[in-house]
């Protein structure tokens, strides 16, 4: 769905949800995805993903019972989101869609 955290597979690059108990890198913020998409097992996909600009925080979605408060090896997602990409986590939606200038 629109707004889920995103991360991103070491070994081979692929993107998938971002949830903080994975070890294979994708535990790791990298973006939040834009748009819905519906991908069938085992197939890949080109997801439309927000990697700058301001995001709703309360529109986020996390994986596993994950929070914005999670923690991975010392920082919460809120940090990584705000130091891994050019996202700015804001309170209201005034300017945020991916179209806005």
């Amino acid at each position: 769905s629109a707004g889920t955290l995103m991360g991103r597979i070491a070994a081979n690059g692929q993107i998938k949800p971002c949830q903080s108990n994975a070890s294979d890198g994708s535990q790791t913020p990298i973006g939040v995805l834009a748009a819905d998409v519906t991908v069938e097992d085992g197939a890949l996909v080109s997801l439309p993903m927000c990697i700058a600009g301001d995001v709703v925080i309360d529109k986020l979605i996390f994986s596993g019972g994950d929070s914005i408060d999670t923690v991975v090896s010392g920082k919460q997602f809120r940090d990584y989101i705000q130091i891994n990409t050019g996202i700015r986590l804001v309170g209201n939606d005034d300017q945020t869609d991916y179209d806005n200038q």
